[in-house]
């Protein structure tokens, strides 16, 4: 269908959307909407993020370009709370289209004419074709990821363990805590990569159709995420960029401690623009750790010369 109207398009499938496939003839609504954001790019992260618990079927770019973010047969989450008739929950009864436009709230624009092309070509799709796969292999696969993951998780864990007590405990956090007293309330919180509730192999049982859709394993140890905290509340959402560069800083070392401790490798350490966003009393801590620390700095000064 694409070629014979001539509709080229990207697939970049989005994690969301609901499970099992639909049957073809409840799809009976075709919703269009602009998204409503300043930068496209934005838009088309905001679209495959999981986070965000948004998607639509397709996004139409500012240049005419297509991308495919959810197969028609499946639901995505474009309509929210919404009825036509005596239909209700539209999700579930349509394909959403997305089309780039920043909205009224950031300077409303007319859409391209290739933007006009490109939906009118995509409104004559019925559905996606999805590709045979070959799924003989992937019991074995999965059999490999469930014994590796409590090893990379317990892994993980020791790792997060020992930075957290080195946080509180070891001589550069005592060198930075005066100045910096929030120091003692961080923390790093370390998540698995799926629902801790649940066993690995459920999971993985759980999301195979999805992750034969995206072609990629949604959930596992791959997946982890090590959050930075204070007092359990995201860092970011607390500290001032100076102290989220103290913090950055900081573990930078703490890993160079114990990559040392355990390989008893000595690492090197790059770091670019160190005093940027820091006051004079936490740079003149920082070199004076490095100092005492033995550590070989080079010192770059480029001066403009108009």
């Amino acid at each position: 269908m694409y070629q014979k109207i001539g509709l080229k398009m990207a697939t970049s499938y989005s994690p969301n959307f609901n499970l099992p496939k639909r049957v073809k003839n409840r799809i009976k609504f075709i919703i269009i909407h602009y998204t409503g954001m300043k930068k496209e790019s934005a838009a088309i992260k905001r679209l495959q993020d999981p986070k965000s618990k948004v998607s639509s079927h397709y996004l139409i770019k500012n240049n005419g370009g297509i991308i495919n973010l959810v197969p028609d047969l499946y639901e995505a989450w474009h309509a929210g709370v919404s009825s036509w008739k005596h239909f209700t929950s539209l999700n579930k009864n349509s394909i959403g289209i997305e089309i780039t436009n920043p909205g009224h709230q950031y300077g409303y624009r007319n859409f391209s004419s290739k933007q006009i092309l490109s939906l009118k070509k995509l409104l004559y799709q019925r559905s996606a074709c999805l590709k045979n796969r070959d799924l003989a292999q992937l019991p074995y696969w999965d059999n490999k990821l469930i014994q590796l993951e409590p090893i990379v998780t317990e892994t993980n864990l020791n790792l997060v363990q020992s930075i957290n007590e080195m946080i509180k405990n070891s001589n550069l956090a005592e060198h930075f805590s005066k100045k910096n007293p929030w120091l003692e309330d961080l923390s790093i919180n370390y998540s698995r990569g799926y629902d801790k509730n649940y066993s690995f192999s459920s999971i993985l049982q759980q999301n195979m159709e999805k992750d034969i859709i995206l072609k990629r394993t949604t959930a596992g140890p791959h997946r982890r995420t090590f959050d930075l905290l204070i007092k359990n509340k995201p860092a970011h959402e607390i500290l001032s960029r100076g102290q989220q560069k103290i913090a950055s800083i900081i573990l930078h070392l703490l890993q160079r401690e114990l990559i040392k401790t355990y390989t008893e490798i000595n690492p090197i350490v790059l770091m670019d623009d160190i005093s940027s966003e820091l006051d004079n009393d936490n740079a003149n801590l920082m070199l004076k750790y490095l100092t005492m620390m033995n550590v070989f700095l080079v010192l770059m000064i480029i001066q403009m010369v108009i």
